[in-house]
Order: C-alpha cells, then sequence, then structure tokens
C-alpha cells in the first residue's frame, strides 16, 4: 500500500475518521459521504474499499484507553530487518486511532528513534513526534480504539490457517470435526 501522507482538515463537525484515514491514503473515493460518524458503518463503507482495519486495542466504550503496558510493548517493536545503508525508506505503519468522540491518522517509521506524524483533521498542519515515545507520552497515545491500515482484497487477502483438511490443523481436531459430520 502506498501512503500518501497529506494532511487533510476536515469540515467542522463530522467525518475525522474519513479525513483521517484519507491523510494516510489519499483515495478520494473516502470522502464521498463523511456525514455519517458510526464507526461500524464506516469501517464497513472501508472494507467494500478494500481497506482492511485490523484492531490492535480497542474499547468501544471510550472509557479504558491503551495502558501503558500495552504502549511499552509497542515501544520495544524493532524493524531490525531494515538494513541502515539501504536507499529505501524504513517501512511505515500507518494506525488510525479513536480518541473519545475523535480520529486521527497516524504514520510511524519502523525504525527506533524515527519520528511519528499525527494527520489530527481537527488541527491546521500535521502533527510530528521526534519518537514513538514522544507520540505515546501525547494525550494521542491515550486512545480508545487502535486500527492499522492495510490495502485488502476481501478475502483473498487472508490465508487459511484453521479449516478442517488445512494441513496446520492437528489430527485430532480432523477426526473430531469428521465425527460431527458423521452424525447429521
Amino acid at each position: 500500500m502506498t501512503l500518501t501522507l497529506q494532511h487533510t482538515p476536515q469540515a467542522f463537525p463530522w467525518g475525522s475518521m474519513y479525513y483521517a484515514l484519507y491523510s494516510l491514503v489519499g483515495d478520494e473515493r473516502i470522502l464521498a459521504d463523511v456525514t455519517e460518524s458510526a464507526t461500524n458503518r464506516f469501517n464497513l463503507l472501508m472494507a467494500e474499499l478494500g481497506y482492511h482495519l485490523h484492531p490492535l486495542w480497542l474499547d468501544q466504550t471510550d472509557t479504558y484507553p491503551a495502558p501503558p503496558e500495552w504502549w511499552a510493548k509497542v515501544l520495544q517493536w524493532n524493524a531490525s530487518s531494515h538494513d541502515p545503508s539501504s536507499e529505501l525508506a524504513p517501512p511505515v505503519m500507518a494506525l488510525l486511532l479513536h480518541l473519545p468522540s475523535h480520529a486521527v491518522g497516524v504514520s510511524i517509521t519502523a525504525k527506533t528513534g524515527l519520528p511519528v506524524v499525527v494527520f489530527d483533521p481537527t488541527k491546521p498542519a500535521q502533527q510530528d513526534f521526534a519518537t514513538l515515545a514522544d507520540f505515546v507520552a501525547s494525550p494521542y497515545g491515550r486512545c480508545t480504539q487502535l486500527y492499522e491500515v492495510s490495502l485488502g482484497q476481501g478475502l483473498d487477502s487472508f490465508t487459511p490457517v484453521f479449516g478442517p483438511g488445512l494441513l496446520g490443523v492437528r489430527p485430532t481436531a480432523r477426526l473430531a470435526w469428521e465425527a460431527t459430520r458423521r452424525t447429521q
């Protein structure tokens, strides 16, 4: 997925989810209807457009933000496989964060010590943080929903792993499934 990373302020008061994601990927179709504020409807619409929003932290009550212990695990993340002498840019993780009643887009460079960029549609410009630790210490680190953004191709983008008949299934699980099929 190619990230556009172009800050786009929203027209108040609706649409922060749409503008936040648009700031990350630049797909005009995302802004077709920004008057809807239901998260589940937004997620379904984005899936129809081919975007997979994988939940990394989720509290739909907007009560429990991602705790410091969870962010500590993220802070330990290091893309050590990236060759520092390479001319290619290090990989970037695109995130959609939900703060209570608001959403922002976040671009995290997958290399320790490199910057984090926040695309907050209610701000006139992007917010830059020198490191992931600085970002986590900011109010944006107190998000109640956190989604990793990727480009999906429907069900074909997921490799089946656990279904009956697949090589990775334990023989006892396969036998149990076959037994249920015989009794029906």
